[in-house]
């Protein structure tokens, strides 16, 4: 997996490209990831976006990290990615 910097966007990875509707024209191809708040003790919040090759917002949410979890995160910065993409069924391109 290979984490690449957007300079407008932020920290992303490519994903397996999915329509995040089914009515939706285009497919998402990129997960965008920010901590949106850690408390450095047990639980931290993400948010995400997916966006289409364009950039374009197909879908956005937040996800918690928190129990044993967080705990096994070393603070790495692989692992917010692999977290937020199991847990909107999202896979991370190779």
């Amino acid at each position: 997996m290979t984490i690449t910097n957007n300079a407008q966007f932020g920290n992303f990875v490519s994903i397996t490209p999915l329509k995040v509707k089914y009515s939706d024209a285009t497919e998402a191809s990129m997960l965008f990831v920010k901590s949106n708040n850690d408390d450095l003790y047990q639980s931290a919040n993400f948010t995400y976006t997916l966006r289409d090759a364009n950039f374009k917002i197909m879908g956005a949410g937040a996800v918690e990290m928190s129990g044993s979890d967080y705990a096994n995160w070393t603070g790495d910065n692989v692992t917010p990615f692999t977290f937020v993409a199991g847990k909107i069924n999202v896979t991370i391109a190779s």
